[in-house]
């Protein structure tokens, strides 16, 4: 019954675990495996003495061996595909996935999967592009570790129990699509703090396995669980540092899994129930960042590409703090800094110019005006509002894309101002006049998502009040 009842506190320090390598000659097969103790001590002769991550492993050493449940979980199987010396695949994959097999003595299984890296092209990047309905190697990679190590696992008695998944940021994701993909299996799953997949490319039996067969966690202020839009968000847990002790040191600060606080039952500290509205404002981060992958697609100027990845962390980075002003004059520098690259055409300038008024407007909808909204006001009420807040969310999806289209048949007919005969202009002036409404679209675009974000915040509330007067 180990794996089946593991508490917050536990399946939290099977999560850190997860950071750790084993080494790369480490055997294990179906009659093979080793104790959590075991799998420490492997662990710490990765590292030196004198390194900071032998203490984290010790401190996990010691939860281990005061919790007998942890202390009857074995390790059954373990792959490596980090690109660095850890990599156990034999040259055959540098994804970066990691994954942990476990089982109890009940027949009980679980995949464990290791969260972000500082490895931009493997985890990073892979983390916007699962975000927006990308298949990503690692989840190819989660899915055939699963079925290979998990799926069909059974004990020395011939018992096969429950599946179990388990992953942080990143690891979440991957935990997240193998659940989608095996829902009607035995199967459930425990993720913090994870990267959520696209929810437009689901089917309806996946939607409701992401709200009844997982506990999603986020830390409030989370950056990660926000790159999308996550309805099934189960539990939203404050931090024991505030945001206004962290915010001018590390904005990621929120996201790591030694910044909660359990109770002496080993359940989460400061918990409310759903996602708070702070973090669903994070779904118009998507389409921000959405943007800015198709954006740079099409940019072929590596130094503007750069810069525009620069500038677009800067802005975000500003923008958290409320510097609107700073945002502002970031925007402008990279605009001019980009006029000054070899080989730029006044085009791509203006392009970018327009792409970083659009981020401009987001961030000061996401980061000054969508957190201080409130839902109520006077005026009538009706007796039953029905709201289909996904349709909202696509609308909003759809709108983005016919905008990016808009601008780019926008940025045609400027161009044919310098090419058109004097009689020619009032045609293009014309079709200028239909074409040139970027702003109000981003507006709707705005409207659209803060309003499904708050229909949905409300919603919950609303259903758990319902639930306590019955």
């Amino acid at each position: 019954m180990s794996l089946s009842s593991l508490n917050d506190y536990e399946s939290y320090t099977l999560l850190r675990l997860s950071y750790y390598d084993l080494p790369t000659d480490i055997r294990l097969n179906e009659n093979l495996s080793y104790s959590l103790s075991s799998v420490i001590k492997y662990m710490k002769r990765e590292v030196s003495s004198h390194e900071p991550t032998y203490s984290e492993i010790q401190k996990i050493e010691e939860v281990v061996q005061s919790n007998p449940k942890l202390q009857d979980i074995k390790l059954i199987a373990y792959q490596n595909h980090n690109p660095n010396d850890g990599n156990n695949s034999n040259g055959e994959s540098n994804s970066g996935f990691v994954g942990y097999a476990f089982a109890d003595e009940e027949g009980n299984s679980a995949a464990l999967f290791r969260g972000s890296e500082p490895h931009f092209e493997t985890d990073w990047l892979s983390n916007i592009q699962a975000g927006l309905g990308q298949e990503i190697t690692q989840q190819e990679e989660a899915n055939a570790f699963y079925e290979k190590y998990v799926q069909n696992y059974q004990n020395s008695e011939g018992i096969s129990g429950e599946r179990f998944l388990l992953g942080h940021s990143k690891g979440g994701n991957l935990a997240s699509d193998v659940l989608v993909q095996h829902y009607t299996e035995n199967i459930s799953a425990y993720v913090v703090n994870g990267a959520p997949l696209y929810w437009w490319d689901l089917h309806d039996g996946q939607r409701k396995a992401l709200d009844e067969q997982m506990t999603f966690i986020a830390h409030e202020w989370d950056v990660v669980s926000g790159l999308g839009y996550a309805p099934y968000v189960d539990k939203t847990v404050k931090t024991i540092r505030s945001f206004s002790e962290y915010r001018d040191e590390d904005l990621f600060y929120p996201h790591g899994l030694s910044t909660v606080s359990f109770n002496a039952e080993g359940e989460l500290k400061n918990v409310r129930e759903g996602a708070s509205f702070l973090r669903e404002g994070g779904s118009l981060l998507t389409v921000l960042l959405s943007d800015a992958i198709d954006f740079k697609n099409k940019v072929k100027n590596k130094d503007v590409a750069y810069a525009i990845d620069v500038t677009l962390t800067r802005m975000l980075y500003l923008a958290s703090k409320g510097l609107i002003d700073e945002v502002i004059q970031v925007r402008n520098m990279a605009v001019q800094t980009i006029t000054t690259l070899k080989h730029v055409s006044v085009a791509l300038v203006a392009e970018v110019s327009n792409f970083f008024d659009d981020v401009l407007s987001f961030v000061e909808t996401l980061f000054t005006k969508g957190f201080t909204w409130k839902v109520g006001g006077g005026g009538s009420s009706e007796e039953h509002i029905k709201v289909d807040i996904s349709r909202l969310m696509y609308y909003a999806d759809r709108l983005r894309r016919i905008n990016r289209k808009t601008r780019a048949v926008n940025n045609q007919i400027d161009l044919l101002y310098w090419k058109a005969d004097f009689f020619d202009l009032d045609s293009v002036f014309l079709a200028d006049v239909i074409s040139s409404f970027p702003n109000r679209m981003n507006q709707a675009v705005s409207y659209l998502t803060i309003t499904a974000d708050m229909m949905q915040a409300t919603e919950r509330k609303l259903t758990r009040k319902a639930s306590t007067i019955s």
